[in-house]
């Protein structure tokens, strides 16, 4: 998923500047491919995906800030709050399963 990330950003930076007046294209570049990959690793069932969701929100919060849309990013600290449970759950049930002994 890093290569993924890379290339993702970088290709999506790229397109922006290019084709859209985004004043923060490589900040809206890697905010979209860590929110595609974190999505991609949530429909695999992968726990490393709520930590790809936290970085995300890290990086929306202030972005929307910036961006004067205060309202957004108050949102973001919401959804980042979530993505904190929501580990922290998946870790737990992930440490309540038997290990099953190999036969």
């Amino acid at each position: 998923m890093a290569g993924f990330g890379i290339v993702a950003t970088t290709g999506l930076t790229l397109a922006l500047t290019a084709w859209t007046d985004s004043t923060v294209p490589v900040w809206d570049a890697l905010t979209t491919a860590l929110s595609l990959a974190a999505t991609y690793g949530q429909s695999r069932k992968l726990v490393e995906s709520w930590w790809l969701w936290i970085a995300a929100d890290v990086v929306y919060i202030p972005l929307y800030a910036y961006k004067g849309l205060h309202l957004t990013a108050v949102l973001y600290v919401v959804f980042l709050a979530l993505c904190v449970a929501g580990l922290r759950a998946w870790q737990a049930d992930l440490t309540s399963r038997p290990v099953l002994a190999a036969a």
